[in-house]
């Protein structure tokens, strides 16, 4: 530091400024990472909530006992008696197509949520139907209380930014 204090006044406020300025520059660009770190997040959850209400809205024409509530763009609520059988995958690959993605139907059985219809491929390239949601999916504890789940996923080793939409009984 003494070395500083022996160069000129002009060297001095050079450094001063320059250290400034990058200290300046770091924190835009931290900011500005951050920001758009949160946009793309909150982009994706926008994209997966639209994709549910397509998937549900298809869902809902698929299936004249299934009543989706839907108000402008937001889905409300998927209510049905029964889940119906799913001969073929018919209504997640239009879902699919709709929104460029991944589309599966889950249905609960015991603890585990299955996979019954779905576009989503394995590992080895077959649809992934019967397949388990993971036990440390982050959608589990929301679908357990009945809510809908948008967020990150991680499946079959590929990220996703996921919506998940229980299904629930017209009896509540």
């Amino acid at each position: 530091m003494p070395r500083f204090f022996s160069t000129s006044i002009v060297r001095q406020v050079v450094a001063i400024t320059l250290a400034l300025l990058a200290i300046s520059t770091a924190a835009i660009v931290a900011v500005t990472y951050h920001n758009l770190g949160r946009y793309v997040m909150e982009s994706a959850v926008s994209d997966a909530r639209g994709a549910s209400r397509t998937m549900a809205v298809l869902y809902g024409v698929a299936d004249a006992n299934a009543a989706v509530g839907v108000t402008g763009d937001e889905l409300l609520s998927v209510t049905e008696d029964g889940i119906p059988e799913f001969k073929d995958h018919a209504l997640v690959d239009r879902t699919a197509q709709s929104i460029a993605g991944v589309a599966t139907v889950f249905q609960k059985q015991g603890n585990d949520y299955v996979r019954v219809s779905t576009n989503l491929k394995k590992e080895d390239g077959s649809r992934a139907v019967g397949t388990k949601l993971a036990a440390d999916h982050p959608a589990q504890p929301v679908l357990g209380n009945g809510k809908a789940y948008y967020g990150p996923a991680q499946r079959f080793g590929r990220n996703f930014m996921t919506g998940s939409v229980p299904v629930k009984r017209a009896a509540g």
